[in-house]
């Protein structure tokens, strides 16, 4: 499985360089300026919705978020820089910060478990579960390989609507189906219980089904 992007690092860089300009700044606002995002003007304007995130979370104050085009630094007073003005909330950045950084700790310590685990998966061609060399043989064209197909191709802890497994059926909403459903999730967590050794894979429930547990660890 490749590991996908961590969501929380931009927002993490426009802390971080937040939390150094309120260090050796001693102004009400902060000025971030374009060179710290990218080599080009669409490398800060890609990290508009971070800045609007910070808006709408109160760690930017309201109102203060401005686009500068004409900035000029005493250092190189004839080389103006572009970026955004802003004024941060205090009371409010440090404990955000600690929350972000927990956000983004447990995203990549979910996708690494992700990585490590083994996944059962739906061979519709086949009728079977796998996992690894292991299968369980689901009959053709029954409840139980319906609610195969739509559970297992799914996200795990999505919930799938019985509706979407009796229409697939083709057969008409009644009582008898629904519960002709619900005995069928038995029959699948029966199978998974005895050939791969978890407890109760799928719950059926208000007219849904979803899993558990789809991984397991290596």
């Amino acid at each position: 499985m490749q590991k996908e992007s961590n969501p929380y690092q931009k927002i993490q860089h426009v802390l971080f360089l937040i939390e150094q300009e309120m260090i050796i700044n001693d102004e009400e606002s902060i000025f971030l300026d374009s060179s710290l995002f990218g080599e080009n003007s669409e490398d800060l304007h890609s990290y508009g919705p971070i800045f609007s995130k910070l808006l709408r979370d109160g760690v930017i104050l309201k109102d203060s978020w401005e686009f500068v085009d004409h900035e000029h630094r005493q250092e190189f007073p004839m080389d103006p820089l572009f970026g955004y003005r802003i004024i941060i909330d205090e009371s409010v950045f440090p404990e955000y910060k600690k929350r972000i950084n927990k956000l983004a700790t447990n995203h990549d310590h979910g996708i690494t478990e992700m990585c490590n685990r083994k996944i059962i998966r739906f061979n519709a061609e086949k009728s079977c579960l796998e996992l690894d060399e292991s299968i369980i043989e689901i009959p053709p064209s029954s409840w139980e390989y319906y609610i195969c197909l739509h559970i297992f191709t799914a996200d795990p802890g999505n919930h799938i609507a019985e509706i979407d497994v009796i229409n697939d059926w083709d057969k008409a909403g009644s009582k008898t189906c629904v519960r002709s459903v619900y005995d069928a999730v038995g029959r699948v967590n029966k199978k998974i219980k005895n050939k791969f050794g978890i407890q109760k894979m799928l719950t059926c429930r208000g007219g849904y089904i979803w899993t558990t547990n789809s991984s397991i660890e290596n």
